[in-house]
């Protein structure tokens, strides 16, 4: 893999090349580059041992906008994990021995704020929705979160099912959620289980409110390759059997505007 990141135009173009190895961490190595929720900067991430640094670019001109470096180690923990957001990072910490985990937001002068702490294992790490809004999975709960660790929504999952897919607006006001449950399989016969969709549910963030819901009525869920919102969640997109369909995620369920 090349040490460089290309800015490329329509047509694969390149417009800019930086090179990614003039880390100020010695014998670093490329791992990967991130864009910010808002599309403002991009972020490569340098690595080595157990030291890691992240640099915003600037993605027009490619040039260093800030950097940040992790606690030693910190992220060579199990479980552990990092989002890179425009004006710092948000960070997952989780005890495996404990079963707890926190999500504290690091910004570029040094501080340190909790926005979330929770007694019982979480499923998953924090993922940004925007700069302010971040969701984490614990035990069969879905909650949105404030930066500011206020829930915006606390979302039951049924039993035997989870959280597989989670796809927001560009708006931000709304979320499409994927939830699978696992059939089949055999410990016995060394055979392993596989994913079953079992519905898409839409969700408005500002009403705090389940606004449509696609599931099995009429719909045959398991050829479901893909989907995502309309920028303003008004339209639920799916990709199901090589066809596109569109819903309207203005009214209830399963109504379909029209396929492509």
């Amino acid at each position: 893999m090349s040490n460089h990141t290309q800015l490329c135009a329509d047509l694969g173009e390149q417009v800019k090349e930086v090179d990614l190895s003039l880390s100020r961490i010695p014998g670093t190595k490329y791992w990967q580059v991130f864009l910010t929720p808002s599309g403002r900067s991009l972020v490569s991430e340098h690595g080595v041992d157990k030291s890691l640094e992240l640099e915003w670019l600037d993605p027009d001109s490619l040039k260093l906008k800030q950097t940040w470096n992790a606690p030693d180690g910190m992220f060579y923990q199990t479980g552990n994990d990092y989002v890179p957001l425009d004006d710092g990072v948000l960070v997952t910490l989780r005890d495996s021995q404990l079963g707890t985990c926190e999500v504290k937001f690091d910004d570029f002068n040094g501080a340190r704020t909790v926005s979330y702490r929770s007694s019982t294992r979480c499923q998953t790490s924090a993922q940004a929705l925007d700069n302010a809004t971040f969701y984490v999975i614990e035990g069969n709960e879905l909650n949105l979160i404030k930066r500011d660790g206020s829930i915006l929504i606390r979302q039951s999952i049924k039993k035997g099912e989870f959280a597989d897919v989670i796809c927001p607006s560009a708006d931000g006001n709304r979320l499409a959620i994927a939830f699978v449950a696992l059939r089949g399989g055999s410990e016995f016969f060394d055979v392993n289980s596989h994913q079953v969709l079992k519905r898409i549910q839409v969700y408005d963030i500002p009403s705090r409110r389940v606004v449509f819901t696609l599931e099995n009525k009429g719909v045959d869920l398991q050829s479901v390759s893909d989907f995502g919102l309309s920028p303003d969640g008004s339209q639920l997109v799916v990709l199901r059997g090589g066809i596109v369909e569109t819903y309207s995620a203005l009214v209830s369920s399963n109504s379909l505007l029209g396929t492509s």
